[in-house]
């Protein structure tokens, strides 16, 4: 190709695909999943793991809740 040639051709964009960001839980269950399909474990490990990260999710989420519960008196407070 010469140099003219080149020079015609539109810049070539990098095709980008948006990067998806999930939560830390559905983050351990796609990694326990992706390990359970390569045979790293079986199917009884892959629920115990799940179950766990599900039950500590659940606990963070009731965390949270509760943070928001003792905060919401005094927002309504300043209202």
């Amino acid at each position: 190709m010469s140099e003219t040639e080149k020079k015609e051709e539109a810049p070539k964009k990098p095709e980008t695909q948006p990067c998806p960001v999930y939560p830390p839980a559905i983050s351990k269950i796609l990694s326990t999943l992706d390990q359970l399909d390569r045979g790293e474990i079986d199917d009884f490990d892959a629920v115990q793991q799940v179950t766990s990260v599900m039950k500590e999710h659940r606990k963070a989420k009731l965390e949270a809740l509760k943070k928001l519960d003792e905060i919401k008196p005094d927002i309504e407070s300043e209202a």
